[in-house]
């Protein structure tokens, strides 16, 4: 027995047709978003020369971070880079700055400088009087306050840093690319 003799399409079909449609597009829609972004380029903006003396770094005032140079050297999860973090001297309040891979959402952890052993934290307070660079010229050490901690990042990707600053909050990130063959 035929579906359809006259050549039209029942409506009946019609409508089971955009049910199908529209549940496969809810379905796939936000799984295909999550892949978009995960091929899009991390927007870690242009590193750019703020304190003269010290390397290019990336973020916006009131807090900006440098690991010394660009790209950064990474050679695997049990080796820290060294992050120093500028912070404008006229910000207010305490500093915290957490981090998480984009993509897998794997937690980037943090350690004071000098500190491989200690406990890595997901959730690091820093000190804006912690460190004072030997290259930063006097002036430089009025404007701006520094310190130098390690980054555990877990695999390579785009880190997205939250820097909160009193209730001031931005958002840094960081491309962490291949360890370097051996």
């Amino acid at each position: 027995m035929p579906i359809c003799t006259s050549g039209r399409i029942p409506i009946v079909f019609l409508f089971l047709s955009v049910l199908v449609f529209l549940i496969v597009s809810m379905t796939v829609g936000p799984a295909t978003a999550d892949a978009l972004a995960a091929q899009a380029p991390c927007p870690t903006g242009k590193p750019a020369s703020l304190v003269r003396g010290l390397g290019p770094v990336v973020g916006q005032s009131p807090i900006w971070v440098t690991p010394g140079r660009f790209p950064i050297k990474w050679d695997g999860p049990n080796y820290p880079v060294q992050l120093l973090w500028v912070i404008d001297a006229a910000a207010r309040g305490q500093i915290f700055v957490t981090g998480r891979n984009r993509d897998t959402k794997a937690l980037l952890r943090f350690t004071k400088f000098g500190d491989t052993l200690g406990e890595r934290q997901a959730r690091f307070a820093l000190d804006p009087l912690g460190y004072k660079p030997k290259q930063a010229p006097p002036e430089e050490l009025r404007r701006y306050g520094f310190d130098l901690i390690y980054g555990w990042f877990p695999e390579t990707g785009c880190y997205e840093i939250q820097a909160r600053v009193g209730r001031q909050q931005e958002t840094i990130y960081l491309e962490i690319g291949k360890p370097p063959a051996r």
